[in-house]
């Protein structure tokens, strides 16, 4: 705001033009005061939906050589894909699974140049519910189960009462380490 009193013509003439400066957050300061200004970042103080834009896997067990694929032709590392489950009680229900989108041949080191990763767009609403993210190895015969990870937004994304754009999901017991980014909504 501008409380000066001057018309945009006389406005131009005015050196200095004294004025003062209100915030949203109901701060304000006239320009002959010093002040320090702080940028915050925006964020979320409550939301309704979740939203999981990327899963990245950058840890997984025994990506040693062979491991997963003894005796197999054609290769000597797991085929990688993502599925996403929920548990709706009694059992667990496969909501998407990215076996298409398999990862040929995955080691460690794509695990750590944070190379293997779902575009997934995962939309969640129930912040109690219990999912999970499944490694699986593709195989032409039978898939193997790698490991999970599971979790609920409420204990486990959002547990410190913040809305993180980005998480890391980590289960030293099941040596699975996840990298999440997220959006937040109001529905």
């Amino acid at each position: 705001y501008i409380n000066d009193g001057l018309t945009i013509t006389n406005l131009q003439s005015a050196v200095p033009i004294d004025y003062h400066v209100h915030y949203l957050d109901g701060s304000s300061f006239n320009t002959g005061d010093e002040i320090e200004y702080t940028e915050t970042d925006y964020e979320v103080t409550s939301a309704s939906t979740m939203v999981i834009k990327k899963v990245m896997f950058t840890q997984l067990p025994h990506m040693e050589e062979n491991y997963w694929e003894p005796g197999i032709g054609g290769g000597s590392y797991p085929d990688v894909y993502l599925q996403i489950s929920k548990y709706n009680g009694s059992s667990w229900e496969t909501i998407n699974s990215y076996v298409d989108d398999y990862f040929n041949e995955t080691t460690s080191t794509m695990l750590d140049n944070h190379t293997v990763f779902w575009d997934t767009n995962f939309e969640i609403s129930d912040f109690n519910m219990i999912y999970a993210f499944d490694a699986w190895d593709y195989d032409s015969g039978e898939d193997d189960f790698m490991t999970d990870m599971q979790f609920t937004v409420n204990n486990d994304i959002i547990n410190s009462g913040d809305f993180p754009t980005t998480k890391i999901l980590y289960d030293s017991d099941k040596n699975i380490r996840i990298e999440l980014q997220i959006e937040w909504a109001e529905k």
